[in-house]
């Protein structure tokens, strides 16, 4: 406890750096679900909204699902270091497929406003 009553948490370095990465990936998040909402505003504006939302969603799915699989890890080491590595390869995976799935929606949204 600090002294002003509130409430303090010791992290190590590693601890420090997963939780920025976390935090990173969270607002990565945040920003692709906002550019996916302006993606939708723009296809409802056109009449083949159908045909595009789900050309669309279907490449993402694609990609999403291609760059999440994963190579399974080395098993023979010690638990704390498999989990560690688990994480962080888990957490490195889904912010490059958050990038990925980001390029898809701008280029989407660059070819709806032309």
């Amino acid at each position: 406890m600090t002294k002003d009553g509130g409430r303090s948490v010791k992290l190590s370095s590693a601890e420090y750096a997963s939780l920025q990465e976390l935090q990173s990936y969270q607002k990565a998040k945040s920003q692709l679900l906002l550019a996916a909402q302006e993606l939708d505003k723009l296809q409802q504006q056109d009449e083949s909204e159908g045909y595009l939302a789900t050309s669309l969603n279907m490449e993402i799915f694609n990609r999403y699902i291609s760059c999440t699989q994963d190579i399974p890890p080395n098993t023979n080491i010690a638990a704390s270091q498999f989990t560690e590595q688990l994480i962080d390869n888990t957490v490195a995976r889904q912010r490059h497929c958050l990038m990925i799935i980001q390029r898809v929606i701008d280029n989407h949204l660059a070819n709806s406003q032309l």
